[in-house]
């Protein structure tokens, strides 16, 4: 279903969202998405981070996709697809 709707996503959401469904269930950092985003070494923005991660998660809940993006403090988020 996300495939199908991938026009209604940014291209820096469409990185992100792609690494959260590749490593479900492992937490990425904020530093790894970082660097996904920006590029190894370059400028960091957690509070873009969440900004990002929280307009893909109102996107998501609009395709009614049952897939969750959990942040874990202090570090990062983890993915799930829920049951």
């Amino acid at each position: 279903i996300i495939n199908e709707n991938l026009s209604i996503f940014g291209a820096k959401e469409v990185k992100v969202l792609k690494e959260l469904i590749n490593k479900s269930g492992e937490v990425l950092t904020y530093d790894n998405l970082a660097d996904l985003i920006w590029g190894e070494g370059r400028f960091k923005s957690y509070w873009a981070i969440n900004k990002l991660v929280q307009r893909i998660n109102l996107k998501i809940k609009k395709l009614n996709i049952i897939f969750e993006i959990k942040g874990v403090r202090g570090v990062g988020y983890k993915t799930s697809f829920a049951n």
